[in-house]
């Protein structure tokens, strides 16, 4: 089922960039560095097909939105650093 909630968002990036990029995308971004893993990995994976999905459609996002994507992909990554790590 949440591959076909992430292909819908997908979509969503070619029918209304705009809310993608200034509703969505906000939304989920916290989202991506929850405590609850089912909800981490739905937040990943709707951000990732939103921003193939804007990139697609040559929708320019603002600096601030693409510095905070860049962030929260840095800091997911040294999560699961220190989870193999560590466990």
């Amino acid at each position: 089922m949440c591959a076909f909630l992430v292909q819908a968002l997908h979509a969503m990036a070619h029918l209304d960039p705009a809310w993608v990029a200034d509703v969505a995308l906000p939304y989920l971004l916290p989202l991506c560095l929850s405590d609850d893993p089912i909800a981490r990995h739905g937040a990943v994976s709707g951000v990732a097909q939103l921003v193939l999905g804007l990139g697609q459609c040559l929708y320019t996002m603002a600096d601030e939105m693409l510095k905070t994507i860049r962030n929260v992909g840095e800091l997911i990554s040294m999560i699961v650093y220190f989870m193999l790590r560590y466990n």
